[in-house]
């Protein structure tokens, strides 16, 4: 299905050794850590405030958030979740210079239980049919297609998290609010920054819209979208706008 794939660069003078099961994910994560990349720049907005002490990387893949979250702030504590059998190895083994990230093997959704994953069906996600092959970055607990396919276990951020949380990054392909659901808790208590791809194309495969995606957090916790980076978006806190983004929402 996937070719293994390896490859070092040199950034922010320090060597990264990364693996993957196919190309296609190595040049994402080196375009995210690249100065110009659309990662570094959310980062940069963020990074106006202070560092935060502990960092939840939802979907991370084969770690290229979390590696980024590590170079720009080396003090946190980050949490690298990520549920495929295909993409976890890879994520440890990237993430095992850095001591300040924790990977663990779990899918995150509204409650404790179990998903199934699987890879998106050509009629899902047209990428699909346009790329003529399969991602592992687009393994989703709403893909119908029997390729990756697995049930994994699940469990909310309510959860698993036992102390504050400044800033939760959310990428999981179409199963973004199931996960905010089971962070009710999390985000009112702590009011952590959310960095949260905003995919019509994903929402929709999941049986619902974009529309409804980017009303959930103003509606439900009070926040305002701060700004857009390509697919993601970053919500603040309402209290914390002119803090974070530099302006007052209307």
């Amino acid at each position: 299905m996937t070719d293994f794939s390896e490859a070092s660069f040199v950034y922010r003078n320090k060597k990264v050794h990364i693996t993957s099961s196919e190309l296609m994910s190595l040049g994402a994560l080196a375009v995210l850590l690249a100065s110009t990349g659309e990662g570094e720049t959310s980062i940069k907005n963020i990074s106006k405030l202070k560092t935060p002490r502990r960092i939840v990387d939802v979907g991370a893949h084969i770690g290229a958030y979390s590696i980024l979250f590590a170079f720009v702030w080396p003090e946190a504590e980050i949490l690298a979740i990520e549920p495929s059998k295909e993409n976890y190895p890879h994520l440890v083994n990237n993430v095992t210079p850095f001591d300040n990230i924790s990977p663990r093997k779990l899918a995150v959704s509204s409650n404790r239980g179990s998903l199934k994953l699987g890879h998106p069906l050509p009629t899902q996600k047209p990428r699909v049919a346009r790329l003529g092959r399969h991602s592992t970055g687009w393994i989703s607990a709403h893909g119908e297609g029997d390729v990756f396919r697995e049930i994994v276990p699940s469990n909310s951020l309510d959860n698993i998290l036992e102390n504050r949380v400044d800033l939760i990054k959310v990428d999981i392909e179409g199963h973004e609010i199931p996960a905010l659901i089971g962070a009710k808790d999390t985000i009112d208590n702590w009011r952590p920054l959310i960095l949260m791809e905003c995919c019509r194309e994903n929402q929709k495969m999941a049986g619902r819209s974009l529309e409804e995606l980017l009303r959930y957090l103003p509606d439900m916790h009070g926040y305002v979208k701060c700004a857009d980076y390509g697919r993601d978006s970053l919500f603040a806190p309402r209290e914390m706008w002119a803090t974070y983004c530099g302006k007052q929402n209307d």
